[in-house]
């Protein structure tokens, strides 16, 4: 049996592209909201296709998808990552519909390659298989 596992949302509002200013307004922007809203987060740093750049990491509820997902199309990200109490993870695409099922997680304290998520309270890495 598999161990049972806090789900959770992994987004960013950071933008390919745009001044690092820019980026920097779009951090406090989601920071100061997720406070705003009483919604808890983490901080993370995640790479997608070889672009590193700093993550949230908060609940899964249907409440905090819902915003994750609004927050997402409004940064005009490509997708933001959602991993279930199985450990199972998958991305939600959010410039076209799909989702894309990523496996189970694997945490380690040695950085892997490709993609992944640093949580930066644990020191760990989070990627799936």
């Amino acid at each position: 049996m598999r161990s049972r596992y806090n789900p959770i949302i992994i987004l960013t509002p950071q933008q390919s592209g745009v001044p690092q200013a820019t980026n920097s307004k779009n951090h406090l922007v989601l920071s100061t909201a997720f406070k705003a809203a009483g919604v808890k987060f983490r901080h993370c740093t995640g790479v997608y296709k070889g672009e590193k750049e700093p993550s949230y990491m908060i609940e899964l509820t249907d409440e905090n998808l819902e915003v994750a997902l609004k927050i997402g199309r409004e940064f005009s990200q490509e997708s933001i990552l959602v991993m279930d109490e199985d450990g199972k993870g998958e991305l939600r695409y959010l410039r076209k519909e799909g989702i894309k099922k990523l496996g189970f997680l694997k945490l380690t304290k040695s950085k892997p390659e490709g993609d992944y998520t640093f949580v930066n309270d644990t020191n760990e890495y989070i990627t799936f298989s």
